[in-house]
């Protein structure tokens, strides 16, 4: 479903009660001496949650900027949806939270000294969306075992993967461009970092959800997958690459079950699906690899050839691989030709990503109370 979210609302559908509480203090966007917008022709001020707040609250940003005839001023409000009505993002929403989130976020704006309609809310443009699902692994798999693969896999190049990005041996891997991001990472590791310092963590603003961690057996296996959307355009493309009828980018049009599961599967089936048997296969001794392929009919000398190219791809991945073969790119295409009868079906590493699969399609809401056997034992 929906993690976090980020709206855009006029200065003609809010009111500000008190603009000190903004950082710079939001007085000079509105009355003079007026801020100076700068080179970019913008300004901004910030009202930013404490860390020590018992609430979770969002984060609100202020901006005017120059437009054609004049000047326009707007309010930013980014939060995590999970987060508002529940205090963590393990436990997924459901369609019927649409409501609650409504009136929670009301009533924490108003806190902050933001005064609107719940009208207002609901229709909102949305410029930045993050749809994500939590999976919990069966069969003492390891999110650590399924992020090594996936880092491994055939990605465009258009999609940077930096050393960084590939975080403690199989803790993160993200995929990332301008305006989109693709993340899987282990959501429990991803809290014990979150302890040490919101720095270190994939997620911000984890304070909240510290307690999570105490409740969370060490050994507990959730992944997540989270695609963020980080600008309207790209939200549109999107939705009109999984043809979704796109009206108006609203709050209320976008929180959808099925939009978050069409996004998640859309990325899946493109960047995920279509190498991920090479990365499989190649994850086999060499002396099961080469069995299975002269059991498919291939010839010794194909056989041994492939067998060399899985052992690089390994150890350093597909696009490594591809740096050091020809440009044209055709002895990758024989090598995934060759491939394509090798049945994988008894492959543990094989069944744990059907199990994703699964889970993905069926997208049902994950609740950390269903899942008794990852909670420690309370005395």
């Amino acid at each position: 479903m929906i993690d976090t979210v980020i709206l855009s609302i006029p200065f003609e559908q809010f009111q500000i009660v008190d603009y000190d509480k903004f950082s710079p203090s939001a007085r000079g966007l509105f009355e003079p001496p007026y801020y100076i917008l700068g080179a970019r022709g913008h300004f901004e001020c910030f009202l930013n949650p404490s860390k020590h707040d018992n609430e979770y609250r969002p984060r609100l940003t202020l901006s005017k900027r120059i437009r054609q005839g004049g000047f326009s001023i707007a309010l930013k409000i980014e939060l995590s949806l999970p987060k508002l009505i529940f205090g963590n993002n393990f436990d997924e929403m459901l369609p019927s939270d649409f409501q609650t989130i409504i009136q929670m976020l009301h009533y924490q704006l108003a806190t902050m000294g933001i005064i609107l309609t719940y009208n207002t809310l609901v229709n909102a443009t949305v410029t930045g969306i993050h749809y994500g699902k939590n999976i919990v692994l069966e069969n003492k798999s390891t999110c650590a075992l399924v992020i090594n693969a996936i880092h491994k896999l055939k990605v465009s190049k258009r999609w940077d993967l930096g050393d960084t990005d590939f975080r403690n041996d199989g803790q993160a891997v993200r995929f990332h461009t301008n305006h989109c991001e693709l993340t899987f990472y282990d959501k429990v590791k991803d809290l014990e970092h979150a302890r040490i310092s919101e720095n270190r963590a994939i997620e911000s603003d984890n304070a909240i959800q510290l307690d999570l961690f105490n409740q969370l057996k060490p050994q507990a296996q959730i992944m997540r997958m989270e695609c963020r959307l980080n600008n309207r355009r790209h939200i549109k493309n999107t939705l009109q690459e999984c043809n979704i009828p796109v009206n108006n980018l609203t709050f209320k049009e976008l929180f959808s079950v099925t939009t978050a599961k069409s996004v998640l599967l859309h990325f899946w089936d493109k960047f995920i699906r279509p190498s991920l048997n090479i990365v499989i296969t190649a994850s086999q001794s060499p002396q099961a690899i080469f069995t299975q392929l002269r059991s498919c009919g291939l010839k010794e000398s194909d056989a041994i050839k492939c067998c060399g190219a899985l052992g690089y791809i390994k150890e350093h991945g597909i696009r490594s691989l591809h740096q050091v073969l020809s440009p044209s790119g055709r002895t990758y295409r024989h090598l995934s030709n060759c491939l394509k009868p090798v049945d994988l079906t008894g492959n543990y590493l094989y069944n744990i990503f059907k199990q994703i699969e699964t889970e993905l399609a069926e997208f049902k809401a994950v609740k950390l109370a269903d899942f008794p056997e990852l909670q420690k034992e309370t005395r």
